[in-house]
Protein backbone atom coordinates (compact mmCIF):
# COMPACT_ATOMS: atom_id res chain seq x y z
CA UNK A 1 0.00 0.00 0.00
CA UNK A 2 1.42 2.87 -0.90
CA UNK A 3 2.00 6.00 1.46
CA UNK A 4 0.22 8.71 -0.73
CA UNK A 5 -2.78 6.28 -1.34
CA UNK A 6 -3.00 6.10 2.58
CA UNK A 7 -2.46 9.87 3.07
CA UNK A 8 -5.44 9.96 0.35
CA UNK A 9 -7.37 7.78 2.76
CA UNK A 10 -6.87 9.70 6.23
CA UNK A 11 -7.89 12.94 4.16
CA UNK A 12 -11.39 11.57 3.41
CA UNK A 13 -12.11 9.71 6.18
CA UNK A 14 -13.09 13.11 7.52
CA UNK A 15 -16.18 13.06 4.71
CA UNK A 16 -16.19 9.42 3.94
CA UNK A 17 -19.42 9.15 6.47
CA UNK A 18 -21.51 12.39 5.39
CA UNK A 19 -20.98 10.88 1.75
CA UNK A 20 -22.30 7.43 1.50
CA UNK A 21 -25.28 9.08 4.26
CA UNK A 22 -25.87 11.78 0.96
CA UNK A 23 -25.66 9.23 -1.98
CA UNK A 24 -26.95 5.92 -0.93
CA UNK A 25 -27.87 5.52 2.88
CA UNK A 26 -30.68 2.70 2.17
CA UNK A 27 -28.95 0.83 -0.26
CA UNK A 28 -25.63 0.89 1.81
CA UNK A 29 -27.85 -0.51 4.70
CA UNK A 30 -29.27 -3.21 2.92
CA UNK A 31 -25.89 -4.18 1.69
CA UNK A 32 -24.55 -4.62 4.81
CA UNK A 33 -27.45 -6.30 5.85
CA UNK A 34 -27.46 -8.99 2.99
CA UNK A 35 -23.54 -9.32 3.71
CA UNK A 36 -23.79 -9.27 7.41
CA UNK A 37 -26.67 -12.55 7.24
CA UNK A 38 -24.58 -14.53 4.71
CA UNK A 39 -22.28 -15.36 7.68
CA UNK A 40 -21.84 -17.98 9.58
CA UNK A 41 -19.69 -18.44 12.66
CA UNK A 42 -20.19 -20.67 15.82
CA UNK A 43 -20.83 -18.96 18.95
CA UNK A 44 -17.37 -17.22 20.47
CA UNK A 45 -16.28 -16.89 16.63
CA UNK A 46 -14.32 -14.51 15.38
CA UNK A 47 -14.63 -12.29 11.98
CA UNK A 48 -12.31 -10.73 10.66
CA UNK A 49 -13.28 -7.53 8.54
CA UNK A 50 -10.48 -6.35 5.74
CA UNK A 51 -10.56 -2.56 4.47
CA UNK A 52 -13.05 -1.46 6.93
CA UNK A 53 -12.73 2.02 6.80
CA UNK A 54 -14.82 3.83 9.56
CA UNK A 55 -15.93 -0.05 10.22
CA UNK A 56 -19.76 0.15 9.20
CA UNK A 57 -19.59 -3.97 8.09
CA UNK A 58 -17.23 -4.24 11.34
CA UNK A 59 -19.87 -2.86 13.84
CA UNK A 60 -22.87 -4.11 11.46
CA UNK A 61 -21.52 -7.51 12.13
CA UNK A 62 -20.58 -6.94 15.77
CA UNK A 63 -24.32 -5.35 16.35
CA UNK A 64 -26.22 -8.49 15.36
CA UNK A 65 -23.89 -10.63 17.29
CA UNK A 66 -23.49 -8.99 20.19
CA UNK A 67 -23.49 -12.11 22.59
CA UNK A 68 -21.27 -14.27 20.52
CA UNK A 69 -18.46 -13.08 18.54
CA UNK A 70 -15.49 -10.76 18.09
CA UNK A 71 -15.02 -8.51 15.35
CA UNK A 72 -11.72 -7.53 14.39
CA UNK A 73 -11.95 -4.22 12.04
CA UNK A 74 -8.28 -4.04 10.01
CA UNK A 75 -7.48 -0.87 7.66
CA UNK A 76 -4.03 0.48 6.60
CA UNK A 77 -6.13 4.24 7.22
CA UNK A 78 -5.27 5.70 10.55
CA UNK A 79 -7.72 8.27 9.24
CA UNK A 80 -10.56 5.58 9.06
CA UNK A 81 -9.96 3.78 11.89
CA UNK A 82 -10.33 7.20 14.29
CA UNK A 83 -13.30 7.48 12.71
CA UNK A 84 -14.40 3.78 13.40
CA UNK A 85 -13.33 3.73 16.90
CA UNK A 86 -16.38 6.51 19.07
CA UNK A 87 -18.86 5.29 16.52
CA UNK A 88 -18.20 1.67 18.16
CA UNK A 89 -18.19 3.27 21.50
CA UNK A 90 -21.46 5.28 20.74
CA UNK A 91 -23.27 1.63 20.37
CA UNK A 92 -22.10 0.03 23.44
CA UNK A 93 -20.02 -2.77 21.33
CA UNK A 94 -17.50 -4.75 23.19
CA UNK A 95 -16.70 -7.45 20.96
CA UNK A 96 -15.36 -4.96 18.16
CA UNK A 97 -10.96 -4.71 17.68
CA UNK A 98 -9.47 -2.10 15.30
CA UNK A 99 -6.49 -2.72 13.78
CA UNK A 100 -3.78 -0.26 11.43
CA UNK A 101 -2.42 -3.03 8.52
CA UNK A 102 -2.43 -3.77 5.42
CA UNK A 103 -4.97 -6.05 4.25
CA UNK A 104 -2.28 -8.30 1.94
CA UNK A 105 0.36 -8.56 5.13
CA UNK A 106 -1.92 -9.50 7.89
CA UNK A 107 -0.57 -9.39 11.61
CA UNK A 108 -2.33 -12.62 12.71
CA UNK A 109 -1.36 -16.35 13.11
CA UNK A 110 -2.53 -18.61 10.52
CA UNK A 111 -5.90 -20.42 11.54
CA UNK A 112 -6.92 -17.71 13.72
CA UNK A 113 -10.89 -16.52 11.97
CA UNK A 114 -14.20 -18.34 11.57
CA UNK A 115 -14.93 -15.88 8.78
CA UNK A 116 -13.16 -13.01 6.57
CA UNK A 117 -15.40 -10.00 5.18
CA UNK A 118 -14.58 -7.44 2.86
CA UNK A 119 -16.91 -4.90 1.12
CA UNK A 120 -16.40 -2.85 -1.68
CA UNK A 121 -12.73 -2.42 -1.16
CA UNK A 122 -11.60 -5.54 -3.29
CA UNK A 123 -11.24 -3.83 -5.98
CA UNK A 124 -9.41 -0.61 -4.47
CA UNK A 125 -6.16 -3.56 -4.87
CA UNK A 126 -3.79 -3.68 -7.50
CA UNK A 127 -3.50 -6.95 -8.88
CA UNK A 128 -0.48 -8.04 -6.89
CA UNK A 129 -2.51 -6.50 -3.82
CA UNK A 130 -5.49 -8.54 -4.87
CA UNK A 131 -3.62 -12.13 -5.47
CA UNK A 132 -1.49 -11.44 -1.73
CA UNK A 133 -4.82 -10.83 0.01
CA UNK A 134 -6.81 -13.66 -0.67
CA UNK A 135 -3.53 -15.70 0.19
CA UNK A 136 -3.50 -13.66 3.30
CA UNK A 137 -7.39 -14.42 4.03
CA UNK A 138 -6.82 -18.06 3.39
CA UNK A 139 -3.78 -18.13 5.69
CA UNK A 140 -5.80 -16.63 8.94
CA UNK A 141 -9.07 -18.75 8.19
CA UNK A 142 -9.50 -21.84 9.87
CA UNK A 143 -10.40 -25.19 8.14
CA UNK A 144 -13.83 -24.56 7.14
CA UNK A 145 -13.81 -20.77 7.84
CA UNK A 146 -15.03 -18.78 4.53
CA UNK A 147 -14.24 -15.33 2.71
CA UNK A 148 -17.24 -12.93 1.79
CA UNK A 149 -15.85 -10.66 -0.78
CA UNK A 150 -18.82 -7.57 -1.80
CA UNK A 151 -18.38 -5.66 -4.65
CA UNK A 152 -20.44 -3.47 -7.35
CA UNK A 153 -21.32 -5.31 -9.69
CA UNK A 154 -20.53 -4.40 -13.56
CA UNK A 155 -23.21 -1.75 -14.07
CA UNK A 156 -26.03 -2.67 -17.56
CA UNK A 157 -26.09 1.16 -18.96
CA UNK A 158 -23.30 1.46 -21.22
CA UNK A 159 -22.25 4.93 -19.97
CA UNK A 160 -21.65 3.07 -16.85
CA UNK A 161 -20.08 0.40 -17.70
CA UNK A 162 -17.93 2.46 -19.67
CA UNK A 163 -16.71 4.62 -16.26
CA UNK A 164 -16.54 1.43 -14.23
CA UNK A 165 -13.66 0.04 -16.90
CA UNK A 166 -11.93 2.88 -16.30
CA UNK A 167 -12.19 2.75 -12.56
CA UNK A 168 -11.08 -0.62 -13.07
CA UNK A 169 -8.22 0.51 -15.18
CA UNK A 170 -6.96 3.52 -12.47
CA UNK A 171 -5.56 -0.15 -10.23
CA UNK A 172 -3.81 -0.87 -13.66
CA UNK A 173 -4.45 -3.27 -16.69
CA UNK A 174 -4.47 -6.92 -14.80
CA UNK A 175 -7.80 -4.95 -12.83
CA UNK A 176 -10.04 -5.69 -15.86
CA UNK A 177 -8.08 -9.27 -16.73
CA UNK A 178 -9.67 -9.53 -12.92
CA UNK A 179 -12.79 -8.58 -13.49
CA UNK A 180 -13.60 -10.95 -16.55
CA UNK A 181 -11.63 -14.09 -14.84
CA UNK A 182 -12.92 -13.15 -11.02
CA UNK A 183 -13.61 -16.46 -10.20
CA UNK A 184 -10.28 -17.73 -11.09
CA UNK A 185 -8.77 -15.02 -9.30
CA UNK A 186 -10.02 -16.54 -6.06
CA UNK A 187 -10.05 -20.38 -6.82
CA UNK A 188 -6.49 -19.97 -7.10
CA UNK A 189 -6.15 -19.19 -3.57
CA UNK A 190 -9.58 -21.32 -2.01
CA UNK A 191 -11.30 -24.48 -2.90
CA UNK A 192 -14.76 -23.41 -3.20
CA UNK A 193 -15.92 -20.28 -4.83
CA UNK A 194 -19.62 -19.10 -5.63
CA UNK A 195 -21.06 -15.90 -6.43
CA UNK A 196 -24.53 -14.50 -5.53
CA UNK A 197 -26.30 -11.20 -6.65
CA UNK A 198 -27.49 -8.76 -3.94
CA UNK A 199 -31.26 -8.20 -4.00
CA UNK A 200 -30.52 -4.88 -5.29
CA UNK A 201 -29.05 -6.28 -8.18
CA UNK A 202 -26.16 -3.35 -7.63
CA UNK A 203 -23.84 -5.74 -6.58
CA UNK A 204 -22.42 -9.22 -5.88
CA UNK A 205 -20.79 -11.63 -3.69
CA UNK A 206 -18.24 -13.81 -3.70
CA UNK A 207 -17.93 -16.70 -1.14
CA UNK A 208 -14.83 -18.92 -0.80
CA UNK A 209 -14.55 -21.51 1.32
CA UNK A 210 -11.04 -22.72 3.04
CA UNK A 211 -12.31 -26.70 3.12
CA UNK A 212 -10.59 -29.04 5.26
CA UNK A 213 -7.96 -31.65 4.41
CA UNK A 214 -8.62 -35.46 5.37
CA UNK A 215 -5.60 -37.12 7.04
CA UNK A 216 -4.47 -38.56 3.71
CA UNK A 217 -3.87 -34.84 2.61
CA UNK A 218 -6.98 -34.67 0.00
CA UNK A 219 -10.01 -31.97 0.42
CA UNK A 220 -12.49 -32.91 1.78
Amino acid sequence: MSFLRRLYYDAFSSFYDPFVRFHSKDKQEGLRGFLVARVKVPEGGLVLDLCTGTGAVALAFAKARKDASLVVGLDFSRGMLRRAKPKALSLGLCNVALVQAAANALPFKPETFHAVTCSHAFYELNALEMASMLKEARRVLRPGGMLFVMEHETPKKPILRVLFAIRMLTVGLKGLHTLKDELPCFSASFEGVTKETSPSGDSKLIIATKQYKTHGGALG
